[in-house]
């Protein structure tokens, strides 16, 4: 499947009514054009054009004939007004690995730009809520295996949406914003309850030491609790974006590296804790090195 029809997508969410073919075109060149252009922060050199990336296949198989078997189901929900597609690579290869990948945009109560308050992280909460009820409906997802991630303000969303739902057994969280200036807000949903977050939690965070004395992980008392500093990443690094055009045309020059540990450690922490799997959780309490990764890269904390 071309990376164009997940930009088709995220066209429909911004104008539903555009249909024609030169105006879908026009629409898909602005959005990949923008996020092109944000890309030069991270990238050097960078020579992909927005042709390249409209046009560069993805893992993903279009109308796929279903297998008939039952398989453990991860929602991801994307950081503030952005869309499913925000972490395509990712979802993807959960979804090689055996798992049911759904998302939804990021969205506000009122319209699609997310606001940042109580009544933008419920909206989203209900989103993802929405779709689970539609997912439960399909006979190969096993909903007694379910698991979340989120980035950035996405992760308030799937904190709230487990202490709603307690069929959710893992949740991981890159970069949350649970665990920098919005703890305080997240605390005043109504929902927030750190004990009712019985299962594990996976956090991963930017290269920014000073950026959080991680508030919400120190408040889990009832759970098995992993952290990881990714060493070279920004906060914004925690998209596929960068990773995918440095896969389109690697004299960008990009280390993906940090983007491959950070996919890595999210299925081993799923595989782990939705299907038991014992050399995934060897991978979370091996050393980097042990992992393939060196430590400059991806490294445990203790707090």
């Amino acid at each position: 499947m071309p990376y164009r029809t997940y930009i088709g997508l995220e066209t429909q969410r911004e104008e539903f009514a555009i249909t024609d073919s030169n105006q879908v075109r026009a629409f898909c060149t602005t959005i990949v054009g923008g996020y092109r252009q944000y890309a030069t922060t991270f990238m050097k050199n960078l020579t992909v054009s927005v042709d390249d990336i409209l046009q560069a296949p993805t893992k993903a198989v279009y109308n796929a004939a279903p297998v008939n078997q039952r398989f453990p189901a991860i929602i991801y929900a994307p950081s503030l007004s952005k869309p499913a597609n925000q972490n395509h690579m990712a979802c993807e290869y959960l979804a090689s690995h055996g798992y049911i990948v759904i998302s939804a945009a990021s969205a506000g109560k009122q319209g699609q730009t997310m606001t940042k308050d109580t009544a933008g992280i419920m909206a989203q909460v209900r989103d993802l809520e929405y779709i689970m009820a539609q997912a439960y409906q399909l006979p190969a997802v096993d909903t007694s295996r379910v698991g979340t991630f989120g980035f950035s303000w996405g992760s308030m969303a799937t904190v709230i949406y487990q202490m709603r739902n307690p069929n959710v057994k893992a949740l991981a969280c890159w970069d949350g914003s649970t665990e920098y200036q919005d703890y305080d807000l997240i605390k005043t949903v109504r929902d927030f309850n750190p004990a009712k977050l019985t299962g594990p939690y996976l956090y991963l965070c930017n290269q920014n030491e000073d950026w959080s004395t991680f508030p919400f992980f120190r408040s889990l008392a009832n759970t098995t609790k992993h952290l990881y500093r990714l060493k070279k990443l920004e906060h914004a690094e925690f998209t596929a974006y960068w990773s995918f055009y440095a896969s389109i045309k690697p004299t960008t020059n990009y280390q993906t590296d940090s983007y491959r540990a950070i996919c890595h450690y999210t299925l081993s922490f799923f595989d782990a804790y939705l299907k038991d799997n014992k050399k995934a959780k060897r991978v979370l309490q091996n050393s980097s090195e042990e992992n393939g990764f060196s430590s400059k890269t991806i490294a445990k904390l203790s707090i």
